[in-house]
């Protein structure tokens, strides 16, 4: 889907299962730009395509590998696949997943604590699927707690996100990629930005408070740079376009002509690398909190999904804070960034 968490994770994942002798064949939305992007065998993710089966016929193991999956017809879907897969012989790996009893549709969902599937053919399916599954491990409490109260009596374990497990380019590339965009590292201080694309609403409010805290970074004397962490590779899946937001950004700022933006799609490791030459990065997307965090950036998480409220619990990062997005205003983040570097902000 265009998906750099994904990607990242996906990435690590092919590493890991080459490491054990195994050929991958990614299931994918767009085969030819995941051959393009990790250079192995892809093929449809979709049951009535020919050479899903052949591809599924053909192998030994398929792994569900991270990411959060949502709502009872995302899990429906998967427990059937795994299902079949069992039944045809194959061993099964659920690895480090999110699961989240909840639809989400591009607004605020944050859970206070873990329920389970409300019904009863979605918990049946998962008691199926998991049980008969050679491994699971989850990425967060949330989500082995999720499992047990859904029926599941299975050991769970906890699994850390393989996304952890990504390193980034040499710091050359990573140079080359933001001199590319214009990004000039010689000011005092560089910032990162990522914003997802929400439902017009609340995206709308969030571009207003944003805007103006990133004009008053600029007049500050920071650089400020828009890292997308979803480049939108399906025609008509808005959330997963960041690019969207970013030129609502621009068009917002009064100093939007001097926000640069990654407009080019990279490789996951290409992506991590840039984050080395950030002193603050401002974010949304869980996997670009994520970067930021294995960077060691002081990070300013804006939450608006229970995943990484999990992410943000499962350690102490003493360099990240986080604000849900429904209680974000310009005043707030201004003050929380001044308590992070507010002795290097001065007059451009």
């Amino acid at each position: 889907m265009g998906n750099v968490g994904d990607e990242a994770i996906l990435a690590v994942v092919i590493r890991e299962l080459k490491s054990r002798g195994f050929e991958p064949v990614v299931l994918s939305a767009n085969p030819q730009r995941t051959m393009k992007l990790h250079g192995v065998s892809s093929c449809p993710d979709k049951l009535s395509s020919f050479r899903f089966w052949r591809a599924l016929l053909k192998s030994s193991l398929l792994v569900f590998a991270g990411g959060g999956k949502y709502g009872k017809k995302t899990m429906r879907r998967l427990c059937l696949l795994a299902t079949i897969t069992k039944i045809l012989g194959r061993r099964v790996e659920f690895r480090a997943i999110g699961i989240y009893p909840y639809e989400w549709a591009g607004s605020l969902v944050v859970m206070d604590k873990p329920r389970p599937f409300s019904d009863l053919l979605t918990r049946i399916m998962l008691k199926i699927a998991f049980t008969l599954a050679n491994k699971v491990t989850v990425r967060d409490a949330f989500s082995k707690y999720t499992l047990m109260l859904s029926g599941i009596s299975r050991e769970i374990e906890l699994e850390e996100d393989p996304a952890f497990k990504l390193e980034p380019v040499d710091d050359d590339r990573a140079l080359h990629i933001l001199s590319r965009h214009g990004v000039d590292l010689s000011r005092k201080l560089v910032v990162g930005v990522n914003l997802r694309t929400l439902d017009l609403r609340i995206r709308s409010e969030i571009v207003r408070v944003v805007s103006e805290v990133l004009d008053w970074l600029i007049e500050h004397g920071a650089e400020v740079v828009f890292i997308p962490f979803g480049y939108g590779s399906i025609s008509g899946r808005f959330f997963d376009n960041d690019l969207i937001v970013a030129s609502e950004l621009k068009n917002r700022m009064s100093y939007g002509y001097k926000l640069k933006v990654i407009d080019v799609e990279y490789k996951p490791r290409e992506i991590l690398g840039l984050f080395k030459f950030l002193d603050l990065f401002i974010g949304m997307r869980h996997h670009s909190i994520m970067f930021s965090i294995i960077m060691g950036v002081p990070t300013i998480a804006l939450i608006y999904d229970t995943k990484t409220v999990e992410l943000l619990k499962g350690r102490k990062w003493h360099y990240c804070t986080s604000i849900l997005i429904n209680e974000l205003d310009a005043n707030k983040l201004k003050r929380v960034i001044k308590a992070i570097i507010g002795q290097r902000l001065g007059r451009g």
